[in-house]
């Protein structure tokens, strides 16, 4: 009888602890969620870095629900939700973090690597030749 409920206890006490949040994922989506000015962009083709237009303010506004909205000079000009995922990273040749917005599921677009440091965010687009978009936090 011993076996049996000692069996059982482990059991419970395995799918408790396997249904919780990787604990790097939550860090990752704590530190991502917040408002973002668009800084420039690069790589491509060409490699060439572009700073953001002056005249334009672009900002990608993450929230806790996993909807974000993209704007223009304080204009909407996109929205929707957004998932955080592991994907092979052409770069790097290991599963990392990868942001990926519901417009680009429909058009097999590759997801976006995600790298933070401090204020910085860079999301690069993880496709040969693609580009790497930099933001600078100015909001939680």
């Amino acid at each position: 009888m011993k076996p049996i409920f000692y069996f059982t206890t482990l059991l419970i006490l395995l799918s408790l602890f396997s249904c919780k949040k990787n604990p790097e994922h939550l860090d990752l989506e704590q530190n991502l969620i917040g408002i973002w000015k668009y800084t420039g962009s690069g790589g491509g083709f060409t490699g060439k870095y572009e700073p953001a237009d002056p005249a334009v303010e672009i900002i990608l506004e993450l929230k806790k629900d996993h909807t974000y909205i993209r704007t223009r000079n304080d204009e909407v000009i996109q929205s929707g939700k957004f998932d955080i995922t592991r994907v092979r990273s052409i770069y790097s040749a290991h599963d990392e973090d990868a942001l990926r917005f519901d417009v680009d599921k429909s058009s097999e677009v590759a997801p976006y690597i995600i790298t933070i440091n401090g204020n910085k965010l860079s999301l690069d687009h993880n496709a040969y030749d693609g580009i790497s978009s930099g933001y600078t936090r100015i909001g939680a």
